[in-house]
C-alpha cells in the first residue's frame, strides 16, 4: 500500500535540511579544536615540567651552596636562635615558601606556610661524622611554590587555544558550503524517496537532480544500487508470495496430519509450557487443543505423574539427544501406559529451548508383553521344574536350542552334534530315532549310558516339533538322568531280601528260606527251630540317646547274634528291634534253649557305642516244627507270642511256644493298646496328688500329680504297666499334654476357691522333654489358665535330662528364664555326669524311693541318700525323698537336712477332692511323732 504525504513533510524538509551538512562542519570545527588543545596542552605540559626541573636544579643548588652547611651545624648545636635566622633566610629565596628542621628525637623547628598543592618538596637529611662514624640526626624539608611558573604557562595556552579555535571556525564555514551542496541536497531527496517508498512505488525507480557524469561517483552507485534493490524486492516478493501459499498448503497438510495421528504430539517452551498440542492429547484430557496451549504438566497430570514427565524432560535436557520413556498418561478415568520419543528443540546457536514429543498408548501392547511374558516365566519355570534336560535337535542331529541345565556333559550341548553329546554307538541310534520322529510324528524312547566322566544312565524320549504351515524340521529331546534310578533299582532289588542297616536277609527272604529249610527237614525228618528276638526297651534308647545311637545298638547286636550261630544258622532282620533266627537240624530241644541263652548272655554286655556305654537286654521266644507249625508263618506267629510271653514275664529272658500262649497275651496287650486309645475320648483318666511336706515345718509346699487309668473291664491299670505301653505306641504324646494342663486348671481351680499356694509337680517324659514344641506347650497352658509360672514344677528322669545334654540345657535354661521350677526325678537310677550336672539349672533334686525304701537297715542305701543330699546341697538344690513310710526313713532324713519328704508316711495319691479337704483342714505332719 501507498503510505499517503503528511501536510507537515515539507516544513520537516526544511527544517531538516542543512543538518547533516551543520551536523559534518560542527564535527569537523570539534575534532580540530580537540586536536588542537591536546598538541597545545602537550606542550605546555612539556614546558611546564622543563620549567619545573630547571626551578628544582636551581633551589637545590641555592639551598646546598648557601644554607645547609650553616643549618647542620647550627642543628647539631641545638642554637636555635641562629637555626631560625639561618630559615628567615632561606625564606627570602625566591619561591621557597617553607622550611622545617625536624630532629630524630621528634623536635622540630619550622617557619613559613606549608603547601600542599603546587609546591616543590626538598628534604636534606642532617648528619654529623664523628670517629669516622656518621649519625644521621635530623632533616631539613624546604617547599618552593609552583604558583608564578603555573600562571605564565596558563597565559601561553590561552592564547594558542584563541587562535587555534578562529582559524578552525573559518575552515568549517567552508566544509558546510561544499557538503551542502555536494551531499546534504542529494541525500535529501533520497531521504524523501525512502519516506515514499511503498508495494505501490516499487516500479519508480530513483533519479537525482544532478549532470550525468562520464565516470559514477559515490552517489550514482548508491543511486544505482537503490534502485538494484528495488528491482530485487520486486522478484523477492514475488518469490515470497509463490513460498508462502506452499507454506499454507505444506502447513493446512502437516496440521491435518497432527490433529488426525492417534499419537500424543506436543512442543513444550524452556518454562515447559505446552506451545502445540495435537487433538489426540487433547482427547485424552478430556478438553481442547487450545486450552492446553501454556499449560504445565503439573497443571494437568497428579503430582506422580507430573514429576514422572519433569524427570524425563530434565533427562532429554541434560542429554541433548532423543529419548524414549514409558509414561503413566489417564485417559478416560484409567491410567494408560505410552511410549514417548522426547527429542531436544535446538535455536540458531544450537541451545535447547525446548522439548518435543511424540507419545503412543502402548497399553494393549504392554498388557500383551505381560502376558506373554508371563506365559514364558510359567513355560520357563515349568521346563525349569522338570528333572529333564531340554534339547532342540535338527533333522541332521544339531542341537538348536537347550534348556534347564540338567544335561550331564561337560560343554554347552548348543551348536554340537549328537556324536559330541553322546557315544558314537548311542549318537546313532538317536539320529536314526530323530529321523522316525519327523516322519512319522511318533515319539520315541532310549535308555544309554552317557560315557563322560562319570558313567551315567540316560533315559530320552523323542517328539517332532509342530512348526504352522509345514512339517516337522525339529525334534525335542528331553533327556533324564536315571543313574540314581538305575542305582535304585539295583538297591531295591537287594533291598528285597536284605535289611539296609545291618546288611541281615529280610523276611522277605526268611519266607522262601525257611520255608526250604521245612522242606529240607520235612524229607530227612529233622525238626527246626525259630528263635524271635526282640531287644527290650531300645525305644528308650532311641528317646534319650537318639535314633543314630539306636541304629548303631541295633547293628551292634546283629553282630554278636551272629557270633552266637553256627554256619548253617540264619538271623534275619523283621524289623525295628526284632530279629529272627533259623536253626535247622535240631536233633534236641535243648540245643535251641542252649543258643537263647547264649544270644541272652552276650547282649547283657554293655554295648560301648560313641560316647556312649548302653546296656540292653532281650526277650526271646522258641517255636519247633513240626510240633508248633509246619509252615513259615505259624511257625514265625508261634515265636513272637512267645517272645511278648517272655516280656511279660519280666523281659530279659526265653519262652518257648505253648498252646496258650497266642490268644491270651497278644490278645491283652492289643486289648490295654486299643483301650488305651480310647482312654482320653472315654474321660477314664484321673489325676491323683501326693502331698510333698516341708521336713522343718510339716506342712504341704507342693504335690505331684500322678496319672490313674481305671479300665471299663479290666479295672484299674497300674501306671507301670499303661505308660511304657504308651510310650512305645507314642500315646504318651497327647496323655502327657492332658495331664499337664488337667494338673494346671485343677491348681487355678483351688487358687480361685481360696486354697493356699503350693507347688504342682508335674512329670515330664522323655519324648515330651524331646517334643521341639515343648516350650510351646507350657507357654500356651500357663497362658490360657493364667497360671504363675513359679507355681509349676517340672519332674525329669535322670535319663531323660542327661540325654543330648547341649540340647536338654539350652531346653531347661528356657523353662527357667520363664519362672519355673525344675526337678530331677528318680535321681541316682541313670548315669549323671556331675560335670553336666552342675550346668542344669535345677532347682530340686528327688531321691528315687529305692533307696528310700530300706533306708533304715541298708547302709548302702542309707549312704547313697545322705550322699545325693550332700550333693544338692553342695549345688545349691533342694532335696526331697518319695516313698517314705516309716517314721525311722523320716528321722534319718531329718537328721541329714533333706527338705521335703513324699510319701505314705503323710499321705497316699489322692483325689482332687480329698486333697483339696486336707488342704483346708491345713493338715501338717506330727513331727514330734516322727
Amino acid at each position: 500500500m501507498a503510505r499517503a504525504s503528511s501536510p507537515g513533510a515539507g516544513k520537516q524538509k526544511r527544517q531538516r535540511g542543512h543538518s547533516l551538512s551543520r551536523k559534518v562542519a560542527a564535527y569537523t570545527v570539534l575534532v580540530t579544536i580537540l586536536t588542537a588543545v591536546l598538541v597545545t596542552a602537550v606542550q605546555t605540559y612539556i614546558y611546564y615540567h622543563q620549567d619545573v626541573q630547571d626551578l628544582q636544579t636551581k633551589r637545590i643548588n641555592v639551598i646546598t651552596a648557601s644554607f645547609l652547611e650553616a643549618i647542620r651545624i647550627n642543628a647539631w648545636e641545638y642554637d636555635l636562635d641562629e637555626l631560625r635566622l639561618q630559615l628567615q633566610g632561606l625564606l627570602q629565596v625566591p619561591d621557597i615558601v617553607y622550611a622545617e628542621v625536624s630532629f630524630s628525637d621528634g623536635d622540630n623547628l619550622s617557619l613559613g606556610n606549608q603547601q600542599d598543592n603546587n609546591a616543590l618538596t626538598f628534604r636534606f637529611p642532617l648528619s654529623w661524622d664523628s670517629a669516622g662514624e656518621t649519625m644521621r640526626f635530623g632533616e631539613l624539608r624546604v617547599d618552593s611554590s609552583l604558583a608564578v611558573t603555573q600562571e605564565r604557562l596558563m597565559r601561553e595556552l590561552q592564547q594558542s587555544i584563541i587562535s587555534t579555535v578562529s582559524i578552525v571556525a573559518a575552515i568549517a564555514v567552508c566544509i558546510l558550503l561544499v557538503v551542502q551542496w555536494l551531499i546534504t541536497r542529494h541525500l535529501n531527496t533520497m531521504a524523501s524517496y525512502a519516506r515514499q517508498f511503498s508495494l505501490d512505488r516499487l516500479h519508480h525507480p530513483l533519479k537525482l537532480q544532478r549532470r550525468p557524469r562520464p565516470v559514477p561517483d559515490e552517489l550514482d552507485s548508491v543511486v544505482d544500487a537503490i534502485n538494484t534493490m528495488r528491482t530485487t524486492l520486486i522478484a523477492d516478493l514475488e518469490q515470497e508470495s509463490l513460498l508462502h501459499a506452499k507454506i499454507q498448503q505444506k502447513q493446512r497438510e502437516l496440521q491435518g496430519i497432527i490433529d488426525n495421528s492417534p499419537a500424543v504430539i506436543y512442543l513444550k517452551d524452556p518454562d515447559s509450557r505446552l506451545i502445540l498440542a495435537n487433538a489426540a492429547y487433547a482427547r485424552i484430557l478430556n478438553t481442547s487443543p487450545q486450552e492446553l496451549i501454556g499449560k504445565t504438566d503439573s497443571e494437568l497430570f497428579d503430582p506422580e505423574i507430573a514429576q514422572d514427565i519433569r524427570d524425563h524432560d530434565r533427562q532429554v535436557r541434560q542429554q541433548n539427544r532423543p529419548m524414549e520413556f514409558e509414561e503413566q498418561m489417564p485417559e478416560n478415568g484409567q491410567l494408560h501406559t505410552f511410549l514417548s520419543i522426547k527429542f531436544p528443540l535446538h535455536d540458531e546457536n544450537n541451545k535447547v529451548w525446548g522439548i518435543g514429543g511424540v507419545s503412543t498408548d502402548i497399553t494393549v501392547r504392554k498388557q500383551s508383553e505381560q502376558a506373554l511374558a508371563e506365559s514364558q516365566a510359567r513355560l520357563l519355570a515349568l521346563v525349569e521344574s522338570l528333572d529333564d534336560a531340554v534339547l532342540e535337535v535338527d533333522r541332521n542331529g544339531i542341537c538348536v536350542q537347550a534348556w534347564n541345565n540338567k544335561w550331564p556333559l561337560d560343554v554347552n550341548p548348543v551348536g554340537k552334534n549328537l556324536t559330541e553329546i553322546s557315544s558314537q554307538h548311542t549318537s546313532a541310534e538317536l539320529l536314526n530315532l530323530v529321523k522316525q520322529v519327523l516322519a512319522s510324528g511318533e515319539s520315541k524312547s532310549l535308555e544309554f549310558i552317557y560315557p563322560g566322566r562319570e558313567r551315567r544312565w540316560l533315559s530320552a524320549r523323542l517328539s517332532a516339533i509342530d512348526t504352522p504351515g509345514m512339517s516337522p524340521q525339529t525334534v525335542c529331546i528331553l533327556c533324564r538322568d536315571i543313574t540314581e534310578q538305575k542305582a535304585t533299582e539295583e538297591r531295591l532289588q537287594r533291598m528285597a531280601h536284605y535289611d539296609v542297616l545291618t546288611s541281615l536277609p529280610n523276611r522277605s527272604f526268611l519266607q522262601e528260606h525257611l520255608q526250604m529249610l521245612i522242606a529240607t527237614a520235612t524229607r530227612h525228618n529233622a525238626q527246626l527251630a525259630v528263635l524271635f528276638i526282640d531287644l527290650d526297651r531300645l525305644k528308650m534308647v532311641n528317646d534319650s540317646l537318639g535314633h543314630g545311637v539306636g541304629d548303631l545298638l541295633i547293628k551292634a547286636a546283629a553282630i554278636r547274634i551272629l557270633d552266637c550261630l553256627r554256619n548253617s544258622d540264619t538271623v534275619v532282620r523283621q524289623g525295628g528291634d526284632e530279629f529272627i533266627v533259623a536253626l535247622p537240624d535240631m536233633p534236641r530241644k535243648e540245643l535251641a534253649i542252649h543258643v537263647a541263652e547264649k544270644i541272652l548272655k552276650t547282649l547283657n554286655q554293655p554295648f560301648r557305642l560313641g560316647n556312649h556305654e548302653v546296656v540292653v537286654t532281650a526277650s526271646i521266644g522258641i517255636s519247633y516244627f513240626p510240633q508248633d507249625g509246619r509252615d513259615a508263618d505259624l511257625l514265625i506267629k508261634n515265636a513272637d507270642a512267645a517272645m511278648y510271653a517272655a516280656k511279660a514275664s519280666g523281659r530279659n529272658n526265653y519262652q518257648i511256644y505253648a498252646q496258650d500262649m497266642s490268644n491270651k497275651d497278644v490278645s491283652r496287650r492289643l486289648s490295654l493298646q486299643y483301650g488305651l486309645r480310647r482312654a482320653l475320648d472315654r474321660n477314664e483318666l484321673s489325676l491323683h496328688y501326693q502331698p510333698q511336706v516341708d521336713v522343718k515345718t510339716g506342712a504341704i509346699v507342693g504335690a505331684e500329680a500322678l496319672i490313674r487309668w481305671h479300665h471299663p473291664r479290666l479295672g484299674p491299670i497300674s501306671p507301670g504297666v499303661f505308660i511304657p505301653l504308651a510310650e512305645d505306641t507314642g500315646l504318651i504324646h497327647p496323655i502327657g499334654t492332658w495331664a499337664l494342663r488337667e494338673a494346671c486348671r485343677q491348681y487355678q481351680q483351688w487358687q480361685e476357691a481360696g486354697l493356699p499356694p503350693f507347688v504342682m509337680a508335674v512329670n515330664l517324659s522323655s519324648l515330651q522333654f524331646r517334643q521341639k514344641n515343648i516350650i510351646r506347650l507350657v507357654t500356651d497352658t500357663l497362658d490360657e489358665l493364667k497360671m504363675n509360672p513359679e507355681s509349676l514344677e517340672l519332674e525329669l528322669t535322670e535319663t531323660t535330662v542327661m540325654a543330648y545334654t547341649e540340647d536338654s540345657i539350652n531346653t531347661l535354661q528356657t523353662l527357667k528364664t520363664m519362672g519355673l521350677k525344675l526337678a530331677i526325678d528318680d535321681f541316682g537310677t541313670g548315669y549323671s555326669s556331675l560335670s553336666y550336672l552342675k550346668r542344669f539349672p535345677v532347682d530340686k533334686l528327688k531321691i528315687d524311693q529305692s533307696f528310700i525304701r530300706d533306708i533304715d537297715h541298708d547302709p548302702e542305701d542309707a549312704a547313697i541318700a545322705a550322699a545325693v543330699i550332700v550333693l544338692a546341697k553342695t549345688l545349691g538344690m533342694e532335696v526331697i525323698a518319695e516313698g517314705v513310710q516309716s517314721r525311722d526313713a523320716f528321722q534319718f532324713l531329718k537328721s541329714h537336712h533333706c527338705d521335703q519328704i513324699q510319701g505314705y508316711l503323710f499321705s497316699p495319691p489322692l483325689s482332687a477332692e480329698k486333697f483339696a479337704r486336707i488342704l483346708e483342714d491345713e493338715k501338717r505332719l506330727e513331727l514330734e511323732l516322727a
